[in-house]
C-alpha cells in the first residue's frame, strides 16, 4: 500500500491519497501540484516564480523520471528515497547515496514545468534546481510517498 503525503510549508502533513498502485498515487501528486501551482497562477511568470508545492522526481541514468526510486520524505531528521525492487521498497537515505533529482511544479498546456532559479549575473537565464537543500525550496510544501 502506498500513501501520498502532502507536507505544507508550516510542517503539517496530511494523507492525500492511498492505493495499492504506486503509479496511481504519483499521478495524484502530479494533478495536485498542477492544481496548487498552475491552475491558480495568473501568468507564466507566476507559475515559475511563485509556486507553492513540488514533487521530487528521481531520475534514472538517462535523466528521465523513474518509479524505480521515489522520494520518501523525512525520517529521523534525514530525507530518503524508496528503491523499488520486485515490489519491495528499500529505504536509502540521501546522505548515503547520490540520487539525481529535479523538482516538478506543474503541467501547463501539456508541458511539464520544473523548479528553476535565475542565474546570477545573467538576467533572464534560469537553471534547474537539483538539490533538496536549495534555498528556493525553503518554506515550500511538498509531496512524498509513504509505503505501508
Amino acid at each position: 500500500m502506498y500513501q501520498l503525503i502532502n507536507k505544507d510549508e508550516y510542517g503539517g502533513a496530511n494523507i492525500v491519497a492511498s492505493s495499492q498502485s504506486l503509479e496511481e498515487v504519483v499521478q495524484k501528486a502530479y494533478k495536485s501540484i498542477t492544481n496548487d501551482n498552475v491552475n491558480n497562477a495568473l501568468t507564466f511568470d507566476d507559475m515559475m516564480n511563485d509556486w507553492e508545492t513540488y514533487w521530487v522526481e528521481i531520475l534514472d541514468e538517462d535523466g528521465n523520471a523513474t518509479l524505480e526510486a521515489v522520494f520518501g520524505g523525512p525520517d529521523r531528521g534525514a530525507n530518503f528515497v524508496y528503491h523499488m525492487h520486485d515490489g519491495v521498497a528499500e529505504k536509502k537515505y540521501l546522505d548515503e547515496v547520490d540520487v539525481p533529482m529535479r523538482f516538478y511544479i506543474g503541467t501547463d498546456n501539456g508541458r511539464k514545468l520544473y523548479a528553476s532559479k535565475v542565474v546570477r549575473g545573467r538576467p533572464g537565464e534560469r537553471e534547474p534546481i537539483s538539490d533538496l537543500n536549495d534555498m528556493m525550496l525553503r518554506d515550500k510544501g511538498y509531496y512524498y510517498i509513504k509505503v505501508i
